[in-house]
């Protein structure tokens, strides 16, 4: 037994002291009881969950035994079906087959298999004939690109003009290419090869750039200026130009308002007069209001004197202007029909 006191000194609450008096047994009962009691309470639980499934395995057990009699009982069914019977030696009446209409339910669901397996098939014909669409759409593309590259020729003599010679050793026709596949011109070799056959080469190093991000069907003219676009704009700001996005969208006129120089966000770069006056250029020609057969006859650089302010309003929106159609054909360098000896 414990006993506990608390006495004042001075009358003070907070001055005094504090007495226990305690019984050792009661105070080891006390930790039995605590220590004890959980184990008592696991058995207990133990106990009478054992008890419970001891009553309820039987109930179990009878369930799966007459399941697995009734899937015994089917199965023999099952194949009562399919067994031969042999003739009846004495005529007998004729009874009605009852189980026909689960020879019926098997032959509708052999159908219905038959229906999926067919449908499936036609869905991956619809995805092979569309791949094949496609690349039949991509070799459409690939050969009007080439039917236009003659075009492009002309065009970047008339932009970028004809360098005559790379070094003093190295003469050749560039009309304004420094670079061919990422390689600079003067490491190429042209020496013995045709007009074409060089055609070709700078052709094939434009072409995936091109043909593989133009999603629409376009003219050799259309094709012409895309690939002038591309090759001004370079394979990156290409490739994220609004102005490509307009072309895929078939909104070709928005794209007219396109055709310049954007950053890496997008956003439309402050440009010198050159760059304005050369996408004037490819605004005419996709346009149609200038044709490629005119440019031919055209003094290259010619629009270099022409007027900014007169090609474009406050906005940047371009503007037609009979007075620089005359500009055009005006200037001291010869025509790139000239140029290019065509």
């Amino acid at each position: 037994m414990s006993v506990f006191s608390v006495r004042k000194t001075n009358g003070h609450w907070w001055e005094g002291s504090l007495t226990i008096n305690y019984n050792l047994w009661t105070v080891a009962k006390l930790i039995a009881c605590v220590v004890l009691i959980p184990f008592v309470v696991i058995y207990m639980l133990g106990k009478y969950l054992w008890l419970g499934l001891c009553w309820v395995a039987p109930f179990i057990w009878a369930g799966l035994c007459w399941i697995g009699a009734q899937i015994a009982r089917f199965w023999r069914w099952l194949c009562s079906l399919f067994k031969r019977k042999p003739k009846a030696e004495t005529p007998t009446e004729d009874k009605p087959d009852r189980n026909w209409w689960w020879l019926l339910l098997i032959l509708l669901v052999a159908l219905l298999a038959l229906f999926c397996l067919n449908k499936c098939s036609g869905d991956d014909d619809k995805g092979g004939n569309s791949v094949v669409i496609e690349q039949q759409e991509k070799a459409k593309q690939v050969v009007v690109y080439d039917k236009a590259f003659d075009k492009v020729v002309v065009a970047r003599a008339y932009l970028d003009g004809v360098q005559e010679k790379v070094s003093k050793t190295c003469p050749r026709a560039l009309v304004g290419f420094k670079f061919i596949d990422d390689k600079s011109v003067a490491d190429y070799n042209f020496t013995g090869k045709t007009y074409e056959e060089a055609l070709k080469i700078v052709a094939d190093s434009w072409k995936p750039l091109v043909v593989d991000n133009v999603n629409v069907e376009l003219t050799e003219d259309q094709m012409a200026t895309v690939t002038l676009v591309a090759m001004r704009m370079g394979k990156y700001g290409f490739t994220r130009s609004t102005f490509l996005k307009k072309v895929n969208e078939g909104k070709f006129e928005e794209a007219t308002d396109w055709l310049l120089l954007q950053d890496a966000n997008g956003n439309i770069r402050k440009t010198g007069d050159e760059p304005k006056q050369y996408f004037y250029v490819l605004r005419m020609l996709w346009t149609g209001r200038l044709s490629y057969d005119e440019l031919l006859d055209m003094p290259m650089f010619s629009y270099k004197g022409c007027d900014v302010n007169q090609m474009y309003d406050k906005n940047g929106k371009h503007k037609w202007h009979n007075s620089i159609d005359r500009q055009l054909n005006n200037g001291a360098y010869p025509t790139p029909k000239e140029a290019l000896g065509l």
